[in-house]
């Protein structure tokens, strides 16, 4: 009776959480770079902290394209996608995060969103930099924020991501 249930709880267990490994292994060791771009763009249905999964569950191979596209201004979703080069915590991503950060062209949540995403890379470097900017009307409420903040700010983690978790 014990090796029925147990087969039983396998199955139901393998049933709600099997394809999304069977995603995540996808999305981390097959689909490229490009594809899962195109998947971050074109989901739907997902709510706002869902959006950015795709990008993390294919991990750190995304960084160099996100990296390009971040600078192109009328990519969809581009807040997600410079929150997920936070996330994904590549010290070489800080060069164009500043760049993005230091642009006052660019929309301040923009702005905002790449303060936030250097926090989440480099915290101490991050409040450097946000000191600097209490001033700045456009972004003073993200300055503060860093600067108020003793954890990572992306709270989004791989778990959540696997599972689609919606807060």
């Amino acid at each position: 009776m014990k090796k029925i249930i147990f087969r039983i709880f396998l199955l139901l267990v393998l049933y709600f959480v099997g394809p999304n490994i069977i995603d995540a292994i996808n999305l981390r060791f097959f689909a490229s770079p490009e594809d899962t771009l195109n998947r971050f763009y074109t989901e739907h249905d997902l709510a706002e902290d869902q959006l950015k999964d795709s990008l993390i569950l294919a991990g750190t191979k995304m960084v160099p394209l996100l990296e390009r596209e971040i600078l192109k201004k009328d990519i969809p979703r581009r807040r997600y996608a410079i929150g997920t080069l936070g996330y994904l915590g590549n010290e070489n991503s800080l060069v164009v995060l500043e760049h993005i950060f230091h642009d006052e062209s660019e929309e301040a949540y923009f702005r905002g969103d790449a303060l936030l995403a250097i926090a989440s890379i480099d915290l101490l470097y991050a409040q450097k930099i946000a000191s600097q900017h209490l001033n700045d009307m456009n972004i003073a409420k993200y300055a503060r924020e860093v600067l108020t903040t003793t954890t990572r700010l992306d709270q989004r983690s791989y778990c959540d991501a696997l599972f689609h978790r919606h807060w």
